[in-house]
């Protein structure tokens, strides 16, 4: 059940880990220069250095702190639990509100997003991640407490071997603007003459969230990327 139900948070994760550090190329260099310390320079035996001690995996804090950087910027799921007549939730002036006969849903983006908690909190900064102290709940991709995710520490084994096997090996970039011509040229081919004169008034337009293009959209209980996320992957020479 742990990694039935768990793989597809895991991957959109995956992805936009890819798509962060495909923004940040210096982030990039730097996660590459940790697997190159730890697993060695050469790529086709990293799996192999991995299979023989599996402790290696703790030595990655730059890794780990792209993973929990990504998922405070780009959390895959949310949370509901159900009110009850005997639990009150209160704001930091006092005020109390019941919860009974209620779902209380927490919004992870904007914990995520409180300047208070995350300074620059619009920023992909993973060195937040190493040697400081967090706020105790600014940080809840898995949720705290009894009814934290079970899988949390499998999905950080999974990302982490993950990111060690591909992100030397392959260069991952979004391509939006490929994908774009390509809907309109499909769209020229199928809907006729009247509908192009209607595309080509738009074809400025651009679909962003906060400036973000490959913005979380919910796809089967998880946020995925807009559109799948259309991307190039690209050998990268060994």
């Amino acid at each position: 059940m742990l990694l039935v139900a768990g793989y597809d948070t895991t991957t959109t994760i995956l992805v936009y880990a890819y798509h962060l550090l495909s923004k940040h190329p210096e982030a990039l260099e730097k996660l590459r220069e940790e697997h190159n310390t730890i697993f060695g320079s050469d790529t086709s035996v990293a799996a192999a250095r991995l299979r023989e001690d599996s402790k290696v995996l703790n030595n990655l804090p730059y890794t780990q702190a792209v993973i929990k950087e990504t998922m405070r910027i780009f959390p895959p799921v949310a949370a509901l639990r159900a009110g009850s007549q005997s639990v009150e939730l209160a704001d930091l002036y006092g005020t109390r509100y019941p919860t009974g006969g209620c779902y209380v849903v927490n919004s992870h983006h904007s914990i995520h997003s409180n300047p208070h908690s995350h300074p620059d909190p619009d920023a992909f900064k993973p060195e937040r991640w190493i040697d400081s102290g967090m706020e105790r709940g600014a940080w809840r991709p898995f949720e705290r407490g009894a009814r934290s995710c079970i899988g949390q520490d499998v999905a950080m084994i999974q990302l982490k071997v993950a990111l060690m096997c591909t992100i030397r090996t392959f260069k991952i970039e979004p391509v939006y603007e490929e994908w774009d011509a390509m809907k309109a040229k499909n769209a020229k081919l199928e809907v006729g003459k009247a509908y192009i004169t209607s595309m080509g008034r738009q074809k400025d337009r651009k679909e962003q969230v906060g400036g973000e293009r490959a913005y979380q959209v919910e796809c089967g209980g998880a946020a995925h990327a807009k559109e799948g996320y259309p991307c190039r992957v690209t050998l990268l020479q060994q």
